[in-house]
């Protein structure tokens, strides 16, 4: 049983170090990967559009493609964090 904790316990020692240097990485790119996820966005739907020009795909497919890399853009660049237009903060008080 000894074996067993001191594997977890190393397990979680090693994820926790690498997870650091993930962290360090996005934090330090943060930009750079912006750019890319956008750039590559920009590159998937100009695919799309050719294909669908060009009658290898439904126009269906080709707006369910365009939302899906439209959606990740946006994920990227951290839009779903932003408070909704007309949106104020909560009506939770505490009273003491």
């Amino acid at each position: 049983m000894s074996a067993l904790s001191d594997f977890v316990g190393d397990a979680a020692k090693g994820s926790a170090k690498y997870l650091g240097k993930v962290g360090k990485f996005v934090g330090e790119n943060s930009e750079a990967i912006k750019n890319g996820v956008s750039i590559g966005k920009d590159l998937f739907q100009t695919g799309t559009q050719i294909a669908q020009l060009a009658g290898w795909m439904h126009e269906d497919t080709k707006s369910n493609l365009d939302a899906m890399a439209s959606a990740i853009d946006k994920h990227a660049q951290g839009d779903h964090y932003k408070p909704k237009k007309g949106k104020t903060g909560g009506g939770f008080r505490v009273l003491i």
